[in-house]
């Protein structure tokens, strides 16, 4: 799962607008991940908001990654920027005959993985792509999409990209989870590796675990590793030794 954000974990202002948080380096960097994948992986309120084409862009590859769109209700609109070349994997929860036709006249592929409370089904999602043989799988997501991933335990990395810039508590966040009550159930994670691209960094984590029961996962007890809260300080610690922190509009 890839996640660019400000240095105070916001990927976006509280209207959506993300372009852009981090510098150019980083942004190429993105699609170098993208092109070793074999789907990116986004949701509708990605599709809605940005109209990403979702593709890799300079970088050499063979083959471009089957682009799959997670979207409940089928509301991807054919003319998507998304849906105008190579294959595109739409996946809902319902039956909607008239949207299904109107993304299959569009080129899309469409599949139904629906669970009892109308969404879809993000565990067996991935067991239909690894029957596929769809190995790895890049995520480039909002909130609600990533906070379901991650609660869904399918996620096994994290790549942060994170900006010498400050949005604030209105920006939107990296997870959109609930509530939690008490620090042992945060969302675990184990830093890999740290390193600076152009003004910015990126920050990789692996073995993400679940500090509370997960549908499709074993129970704890969880090995030991760096909650979340933790490893963010360690990274503005970082952030605060190796970068110049500037305020401004990035141009």
């Amino acid at each position: 799962m890839k996640i660019a954000a400000s240095l105070d974990g916001r990927t976006a202002l509280a209207n959506g607008k993300s372009q852009w948080i981090t510098g150019e380096p980083a942004r190429a960097d993105g699609h170098r991940w993208r092109a070793r994948a074999c789907a990116i992986l986004t949701g509708f309120g990605t599709v809605r908001d940005d109209d990403p084409q979702l593709n890799v862009r300079g970088v050499d590859t063979p083959r471009q990654p089957l682009k799959i769109v997670v979207d409940s209700k089928f509301e991807t609109s054919p003319s998507a920027r998304l849906l105008k070349a190579g294959k595109t994997l739409v996946v809902g929860a319902v039956n909607d005959a008239k949207r299904i036709a109107s993304l299959k006249g569009a080129g899309a592929e469409v599949a139904i993985i629906a669970n009892d409370g109308g969404k879809v089904e993000l565990f067996k999602l991935m067991e239909e792509l690894a029957r596929r043989e769809l190995n790895e799988i890049h995520v480039e997501a909002g909130t609600k999409l990533n906070g379901s991933l991650l609660r869904a335990g399918v996620v096994d990395e994290l790549l942060v990209y994170l900006a010498p810039r400050v949005i604030g508590d209105s920006g939107r966040g990296m997870f959109h989870l609930p509530e939690l009550t008490d620090l042992s159930h945060t969302t675990a994670l184990k830093i890999r590796e740290v390193e600076r691209i152009g003004y910015d960094h990126i920050d990789v984590f692996d073995h993400v675990v679940m500090g509370y029961p997960v549908e499709g996962r074993p129970k704890g007890p969880y090995p030991a590793t760096m909650p979340i809260l933790e490893a963010l300080i360690v990274i503005a610690q970082i952030a605060a030794v190796t970068l110049y922190i500037t305020i401004g509009t990035e141009v």
